[in-house]
């Protein structure tokens, strides 16, 4: 692997490492729809204000049905439904139980791969890469990740971030089995449609959101520009 591509892929675990304690901060200030409503519209207007820079836009719908279908399912796998579980899962978990969780992701991406993705078999050198992994990642955010806070909803929540991590397998799956398409134009697209779609979801259950303010704001403007929009290049 080329040296800049290792120093993408530290710059990624920086940027999506950082999501789960500034959504614990986001949360202070706002609801958890409203987190996420807000953070895909952010998202989505960063990555289609850089695509029109590039003159290009969203994916055309002529001809392109089977890449939209992949998208729409992308949009909620990926983004929407994730995003809302993580949300309202670390209302009573840590944020490093939810860490923890995004580390086993390939506990369910593996199988899912080795049937559905060609050339993706399961074998034992990446069973074992990622047994090492997982311990890695338990090593370093410690035992606290699993202690009790002892909220009402707190097996609940630890269910939601475990299938969070699940939609995220899954979500991958669809990623790589999607047509082929300018990927920046996909991304721009998937997070559109996730905005598109729980946006109206959040403000009905909600109602409009209270602007959070102090490091609440910070946090909420951190996951919309960076994890949720930044990172897709």
């Amino acid at each position: 692997i080329a040296p800049i591509n290792w120093l993408r892929i530290s710059a990624l675990g920086v940027i999506w490492g950082a999501a789960f304690m500034s959504t614990t901060v986001a949360l202070e200030g706002t609801g958890p729809l409203s987190l996420v409503a807000v953070r895909l519209c952010l998202g989505a207007i960063f990555l289609l204000t850089l695509n029109l820079s590039r003159g290009k836009s969203v994916p055309s719908m002529r001809g392109a049905g089977t890449l939209w279908v992949f998208i729409f399912g992308m949009a909620l796998l990926s983004n929407a439904v994730p995003f809302a579980l993580l949300s309202w899962g670390q209302q009573f978990v840590a944020s490093g139980f939810a860490g923890v969780c995004m580390a086993v992701v390939p506990l369910f991406t593996l199988p899912l791969a080795h049937f559905l993705v060609k050339g993706e078999r399961m074998t034992w050198r990446r069973v074992v890469g990622f047994g090492l992994g997982t311990v890695g990642v338990f090593v370093l955010i410690g035992p606290g990740a699993f202690a009790s806070t002892g909220a009402n909803f707190e097996v609940l929540a630890r269910l939601a971030c475990i299938g969070a991590a699940a939609c995220y397998a899954m979500g991958s799956i669809c990623t790589r089995l999607s047509p082929q398409t300018d990927l920046l134009e996909l991304a721009a697209a998937t997070l559109t449609v996730a905005a598109l779609i729980f946006t109206p979801y959040a403000l009905y259950s909600d109602g409009w959101p209270t602007w959070p303010e102090g490091r609440s704001l910070w946090a909420l403007s951190y996951l919309g520009l960076l994890p949720t929009g930044i990172a897709q290049i």
